[in-house]
């Protein structure tokens, strides 16, 4: 796969110009420049075309799509529900990176609930859809979680800077505060007649997110791909109460420990 770069360009000749200035600073100066997003130019700001995404999207993007261009969070394979699935709910939309990904396998008339807590990456959420034509998801600024309530969340703010908006669902003292829903109780209010695919990216908060779906898998038996945060010895019981099989996975470390994905389907 050609690197996510080839052909990158900004919305003016200067951006475009400053963005490869960056990079060569960073190829040539690691040890001075924090990221090739923000030495010697600020470029979280600014707006990209990223022709593996196909589209545009802020700074912030550009840095997902580095980190995952060579290894999307989801196999291809895994996630073929997308081109028949009317009904889908995206927990951890941050930016809409994974949905600006796989916009294409997603049917124009199906309808995305996209979940993202973290106030300051809705509009970029937001922009990021509406500039790439992706009209059919409903953006709620809300957390998913064991029941209804308030949750605190750390905000990572890592090498790559807040800009990522990485955001750690916990239990208390933490930098942000955000609303939840027990995303079973809150789906039954809408009583749709089906929901086909749930996507987990929430920074180990799958663990409660799935205790407060569980209802809603065994009535509507939904594909699962969720990314996995040190948490599939929790995640596994639940997935056996709700007569669920893992039919995919994928580990960074030793299996079934550390960061990974899953794809589970109902047994």
């Amino acid at each position: 796969m050609s690197p996510f770069w080839k052909g990158l360009r900004g919305r003016t000749w200067n951006t475009t110009l400053a963005f490869w200035i960056n990079r060569a600073c960073y190829r040539l100066f690691p040890a001075q420049a924090k990221h090739w997003l923000a030495y010697p130019f600020d470029l979280h700001l600014r707006r990209f075309y990223v022709p593996y995404l196909g589209g545009w999207t802020d700074g912030g993007g550009i840095l997902w799509a580095l980190l995952h261009y060579e290894n999307p969070d989801f196999e291809i394979s895994w996630i073929e529900r997308l081109a028949s699935g009317k009904v889908g709910i995206d927990l951890g939309a941050h930016r809409g990176y994974w949905l600006l990904l796989h916009r294409r396998k997603i049917p124009s008339d199906a309808l995305i609930f996209a979940f993202e807590p973290y106030l300051p990456n809705i509009p970029y959420l937001a922009q990021n859809l509406y500039e790439n034509g992706v009209k059919n998801v409903a953006i709620l600024q809300i957390a998913a979680s064991a029941g209804p309530g308030k949750v605190s969340m750390g905000v990572s703010t890592g090498p790559f800077g807040e800009m990522g908006g990485t955001a750690h669902l916990v239990q208390e003292g933490g930098e942000y505060v955000a609303y939840a829903v027990k995303v079973a109780d809150w789906l039954s209010a809408l009583n749709l007649p089906r929901v086909d695919w749930i996507k987990m990216d929430i920074e180990g908060a799958e663990v409660a997110a799935l205790e407060g779906a569980l209802p809603l898998l065994e009535r509507y038996k939904p594909d699962l791909w969720i990314e996995v945060h040190g948490t599939f010895k929790a995640l596994q019981p639940l997935l056996e109460r709700a007569n669920y099989r893992v039919a995919g996975e994928k580990w960074y470390e030793a299996p079934r420990e550390g960061m990974g994905h899953i794809w589970a389907v109902p047994a």
